[in-house]
């Protein structure tokens, strides 16, 4: 019962620093957007309709197959997810940030160096005692990941010699917009098998930037 407390409140506190990095990293856009009509993935997150959200995230292949295998599409194309990962190494600190908010800190094997940084990292208490990894393979390969997200930035000759360890890889594009924020956490969600704690997540940070751009309005 104490070890689920524990979790639960590490889950609630990566749920709050993930929401508001990934507002903080949006922010450049709230002025701009401030006079905008609401995007559809938005709506749908804050209408409480899930369902709707992950059928406007293109890189759900099948939005309402909720089973396993399930196929989404990366920078790296097509990537079938076998069964739930259990062993989730995560090389951004965007990424990092949103995979403890939405897994028990077990199910993540390792973390990119810097989310392991006060300085850079919301999580960094809640990555200290994971294990800390960059590009190298062979220390990507100790942690026996059975799936590794790597940020759309990563060069073909990096990724590629990842690959090679034999774990699944699937390399997610980050653009620095709402709805690519958005569609974020909705892709990560869904790779993981933890839909409903992405669509709460992903509502919770829809509904703060709308907020944010009424007082941008308003000011």
């Amino acid at each position: 019962m104490a070890q689920d407390a524990n979790r639960a409140a590490a889950g609630g506190r990566a749920l709050r620093c993930a929401a508001g990095v990934l507002l903080a990293l949006a922010a450049a856009v709230l002025v701009r957007a401030a006079g905008q009509p609401p995007d559809p993935l938005a709506a749908a997150l804050e209408a409480g309709d899930a369902d709707a959200a992950f059928a406007l995230t293109p890189a759900i292949v099948e939005p309402g197959h909720r089973g396993w295998p399930r196929t989404v599409v990366g920078v790296n194309g097509r990537v079938t997810i076998r069964r739930p990962p259990q062993r989730l190494v995560t090389l951004s600190v965007g990424h990092d940030e949103i995979a403890f908010a939405l897994l028990p800190p077990a199910r993540v094997a390792a973390v990119g160096w810097p989310a392991q940084q006060p300085f850079q990292s919301n999580v960094a208490a809640l990555a200290r005692d994971h294990p800390a990894v960059g590009r190298e393979p062979e220390r990507i390969a100790a942690a026996q990941p059975d799936l590794v997200i790597l940020p759309g930035e990563t060069g073909p000759d990096v990724a590629a010699s990842i690959a090679r360890i034999g774990a699944p890889i699937l390399q997610i594009d980050q653009p620095n917009t709402m709805r690519g924020r958005l569609e974020d956490i909705l892709l990560l969600g869904y790779v993981v098998g933890e839909e409903a704690r992405a669509a709460a997540l992903a509502a919770d940070v829809a509904a703060r930037r709308r907020r944010l751009a009424a007082l941008v309005r308003a000011a």
